[in-house]
């Protein structure tokens, strides 16, 4: 057991913690491209609750909306552990990293840990300026995607991961020995 805790690195399952936060979202957000008409009588109305027969939309085609939004942050959570994985496995990382990475997003994603509702504000800022909702929705969505590949494939990340410059209790009573003696 302590040997598979030596080789869990807590850099790499941070790193890819935020990646999979970013495909969770940026799939989610692309779900709605399903149904584009729908999503935007939504949108339209999302200040006030419309009354059930004011809505032009069928219940059938209303659970097929929601459906699809609800699968999709847990499709955007199983492909961000496929890559995770394939990267793990091509660098030569510990695979059981990745198996955390998925268990702590699902369980935070369980529940409601994720902050979507905090941080929508700044990813969904990008495609407010697009004309149209079509527009809105492709380009918030393809940008989060991009921010999670970026994160998950970057030089910058990989450096992270494998390096060996950690503070341990050591290093840290070294420092405040200094501080003492310059005193």
């Amino acid at each position: 057991m302590k040997e598979v805790l030596k080789r869990l690195n807590w850099k790499l399952i941070l790193v890819h913690f935020i990646a999979t936060w970013f495909f969770i979202h940026s799939f989610y957000i692309l779900s709605y491209l399903h149904d584009i008409e729908f999503t935007e009588f939504i949108m339209k109305n999302r200040n006030h609750t419309p009354v059930f027969d004011e809505i032009p939309f069928d219940t059938k085609r209303m659970s097929n909306f929601f459906m699809v939004t609800g699968i999709s942050k847990f499709i955007g959570l199983l492909v961000a552990f496929m890559i995770s994985l394939s990267i793990s496995i091509y660098r030569k990382w510990f695979w059981l990293n990745s198996v955390f990475v998925l268990l702590i997003t699902y369980t935070f994603f369980k529940l409601d840990f994720l902050q979507w509702n905090y941080l929508k504000v700044v990813f969904r800022f990008i495609g407010g300026f697009m004309p149209n909702i079509t527009l809105d929705v492709l380009v918030d969505g393809l940008v989060m995607l991009l921010l999670g590949l970026i994160i998950f494939f970057s030089k910058k990340s990989s450096q992270l991961i494998n390096s060996k410059k950690t503070y341990n209790s050591r290093t840290i009573l070294s420092f405040r020995s200094m501080r003492n003696l310059s005193m």
